[in-house]
């Protein structure tokens, strides 16, 4: 996809299904100049189709703005600080999606301090994760990711609520120079790849996978929690990714070839690398159950999953990644049959997120040197490569900063 400087477009629904009078909304004085703001769709901006009454994408980021009063903060955004690559349902995005999203975000950020994306939440965590990481080396300024539970001008909705705060930590996360990408929803403020959805009914639709927030916001204020991500932070990720690689790092995804498979009682073995035999399949992340746990029945081979691990790492040459599906959980090599499954060649995703892994093993899997042919032709050297990138902290989805039992 290819980011249009178009906000408007035609909207598929009437405009009667849209709020057009600004909302009362009390801004402060901001610190922070020209801001950008990219829309992609997403509950915040639907409406009910006139036929079927399911909820689709009908707003454009220009009623949005018409709708949530921003238009009373003109002198910090223009249309030129404006794009929507997209007007989609987030159910729908893929790869090719976060590059649109992170075109559009470099071409406002040229004239602007900072950038708020209105973005739907079934997949907000992976999208604030792909620019996250995608733009770790490059990103100097604040953007902020957001969305809603409930369409814009519906009764009780959450979406204008959420615009307006997520302007205000944009304009917190401005004065205290940070930079890299942050969620925000409810009244928490998240590190962009720290952050999974937890409830579709809940306002408070999000949370820090560690449950260690960044910032706790309500209408009247916005409260550190820890000391922001800055440019330092970018500076030194560069660096270690330099002294790993030995090239930069680039922004771009394979379209496919990760599997993600969740390990429930009675998983077995033959399962796992009967999937990994599949040739679309290049790397396996295994949901553990608790805290990397997985089944190691020494007398039962069907049941021993550090054997299939063993197999599918030696054998194929295919990368497998342990994560919790634990929110506050984390990888720790406490139990048997963890170590079982490290000692067989899995790597640990110690305290990231779920959304964070698969969209750091799609981007890795974009680099040169951890291409499907580097795999096909350097699968040895290859996959060291591999183990030792995923570990590297791209920007603050290892959490090793605060995660106590972090490996």
């Amino acid at each position: 996809m290819v980011a249009s400087k178009s906000t408007g477009g035609s909207s598929a629904m009437e405009s009667s299904n849209v709020i057009h009078k600004p909302m009362k909304v009390i801004w402060p004085d901001l610190a922070i100049g020209q801001i950008g703001l990219v829309f992609t769709g997403g509950t915040l901006s639907m409406a009910p189709d006139p036929k079927t009454g399911a909820l689709r994408p009908a707003v454009s980021g220009t009623e949005i703005v018409d709708a949530t009063g921003l238009r009373t903060i003109r002198d910090h955004f223009s249309v030129e600080t404006m794009r929507q690559p997209f007007n989609l349902d987030s159910s729908d995005l893929t790869p090719p999606g976060w590059v649109a999203i992170n075109n559009a975000l470099l071409e406002v950020l040229g004239d602007s301090d900072g950038a708020a994306v209105f973005h739907g939440t079934d997949t907000l965590a992976y999208s604030a994760s792909a620019t996250a990481m995608a733009l770790a080396h490059s990103l100097s300024k604040p953007v902020v990711f957001t969305g809603a539970q409930v369409p814009l001008g519906t009764a009780g909705e959450d979406a204008s609520a959420n615009i307006t705060r997520s302007v205000k930590l944009l304009d917190t996360l401005h004065r205290q120079n940070a930079a890299g990408v942050y969620v925000y929803f409810g009244d928490l403020g998240i590190i962009g790849t720290r952050a999974t959805k937890v409830s579709d009914v809940r306002f408070q639709a999000f949370e820090d996978v560690s449950r260690l927030s960044a910032y706790f916001c309500t209408a009247e204020e916005i409260q550190p929690a820890r000391p922001p991500r800055t440019t330092m932070d970018v500076e030194r990720s560069k660096a270690e990714w330099a002294n790993v690689v030995g090239e930069p790092l680039e922004a771009r995804f394979a379209p496919n070839g990760v599997l993600s498979i969740e390990l429930n009682p009675g998983t077995t073995a033959d399962s796992l690398v009967y999937s990994a035999e599949n040739p679309s399949v290049r790397i396996l992340i295994l949901r553990s159950l608790g805290a990397g746990n997985v089944p190691a029945q020494e007398d039962n081979s069907q049941y021993n999953i550090p054997n299939a691990i063993a197999e599918i790492t030696s054998k194929l040459s295919k990368p497998v990644i342990i994560v919790s599906p634990i929110v506050g959980g984390s990888i720790r090599s406490i139990y048997e049959g963890n170590l079982k499954a490290l000692k067989a060649g899995a790597i640990s995703a110690g305290s990231m997120s779920a959304e964070a892994a698969w969209v750091k093993a799609l981007l890795l899997l974009g680099q040169p040197k951890l291409s499907e042919g580097a795999f096909n032709t350097r699968p040895e050297e290859t996959m060291d490569l591999f183990r030792k990138t995923f570990v590297l902290d791209l920007a603050g989805e290892t959490g090793k900063q605060f995660d106590a039992f972090n490996n």
